[in-house]
Formats: C-alpha cells, structure tokens, sequence
C-alpha cells in the first residue's frame, strides 16, 4: 500500500518516512500559572461549600435535630423548626435554594477570575456577594432572624458589579 501511495503522491523516499515534527508545549507552565491563582482556590473551597449546604437545605434543615436526638437517645424536640416563626417552611426553604443557586453560580464564576483582566475585583466583588446575599439569605431561612435581610440587596449589587467588572 505504502508503495502505491508512494507512486501517486511521488515523494522521494527520504521525504516519505520523516514524520512531520511535533509542536511541544510546556503544559508544567500552564497549569501551574493558573492553578497557583488563589482564586481558583477559593472557588474550589465555595463550590465545596454551596454543595454542602444545598445537601443541607435538601435533606437536613427540618429533621436534623431528630436525628441527632435519636442518635444519643434523646427526647426527640425540633430545635430547628422553632426558629421558624414569620414565614412557612416552604418559604424558608425557598429562600435557602435562592441563597444556595446564587452562592453556587458564582463558586463558578468565580473560577473564571484569573482570565479576567483584574481578577482582584472582580473576585472580591463576587466574593464578597456570595457572603453578604448567600449568606444572610442562609441566616434568614436557619435562624428565622429578620434583621439581617435588610443587607441582602447589597449583596445582590456587589454580584451585579462583579459582572460589570468581569466586563471591564
């Protein structure tokens, strides 16, 4: 075969057993130049976070303390539904899933900050808004406390200026 692909071609044969050379690239460079960002860092430790505490929302937030109290024989009381007074659980735990959703889209996004042309900014911004807006959004649907709403829209404008800054 390589006789007749030889003939039709007509390529000396020198020419015809040489491979053609192989571009090298340094990848020990390029993963070390983005894995040594802290911010992959820390979106890895957010991600990790947001899963732990949607897993938490999902199957934990109403029976953890029956299971706690079966586990070391205790009366069974429901320590954490009593937090729960000015909105329904279904409310609450709407507002957990909000906190949860936002918290991990912006673990994500997080991930895209060393590409970004100030990834400081940009990372502080989402940073700082997946503590402010997820975190009293957890707080509010944990503890039932109310008080700490009235920060929640500045977490949400520190997401909206991390975005902008991604832009920039």
């Amino acid at each position: 075969m390589y006789y007749y692909i030889k003939k039709l071609i007509k390529i000396p044969q020198k020419m015809a057993t040489q491979s053609a050379p192989t571009p090298k690239l340094n990848f020990q460079l390029i993963a070390q130049q983005y894995s040594a960002s802290p911010w992959i860092k820390i979106a890895a430790i957010c991600g990790a976070s947001a899963v732990v505490l949607g897993a938490y929302g999902a199957h934990g937030l109403y029976f953890f303390s029956f299971f706690l109290c079966g586990k070391f024989n205790l009366q069974p009381k429901p320590i954490l539904l009593t937090f729960f007074k000015g909105l329904k659980k279904s409310d609450k735990r709407a507002i957990f899933e909000t906190a949860n959703r936002y918290h991990f889209y912006h673990s994500l996004a997080l991930l895209a900050t060393p590409f970004v042309h100030r990834p400081n900014l940009v990372g502080g911004l989402f940073l700082g808004g997946m503590m402010i807006f997820s975190g009293t959004c957890y707080c509010n649907a944990i503890t039932g406390n109310e008080m700490v709403v009235r920060f929640t829209p500045f977490g949400g404008m520190m997401f909206i200026l991390g975005w902008l800054a991604m832009f920039i």
